[in-house]
C-alpha cells in the first residue's frame, strides 16, 4: 500500500474548494437537532462538527462596542 502525502498547506489555510464542499448549513442543523432533543449525537460527532464549522464559518466571539463621545450617554433600555 502506498504511503499517504501529507497536504502542502500551512496550517491554518484550507483551499477554496475544500470549503466549498463542507456544507456548514448540515453542520448546524444536525447541531440544533441535537440540541433540541431530536439526534443523538456522540461527543466525537459534536467536536468534528464544531472543527468543521471553525474552517468555514465566522467566529462572534469578541466583539467590539463603540461608542461616539459627542453623541452624549449610552442609554440602554431593557423592555418585555
Amino acid at each position: 500500500m502506498a504511503a499517504r502525502t501529507r497536504s502542502a498547506y500551512k496550517p491554518g489555510t484550507m483551499p477554496e474548494d475544500w470549503k466549498r464542499k463542507i456544507k456548514t448549513s448540515m453542520l448546524t442543523k444536525r447541531l440544533n437537532d441535537h440540541a433540541m432533543g431530536e439526534v443523538d449525537m456522540k461527543s466525537t460527532q459534536i467536536e468534528a462538527a464544531r472543527i468543521l464549522l471553525k474552517k468555514v464559518a465566522p467566529d462572534l466571539s469578541t466583539v467590539a462596542v463603540g461608542q461616539d463621545p459627542e453623541a452624549g450617554p449610552l442609554v440602554v433600555k431593557w423592555e418585555s
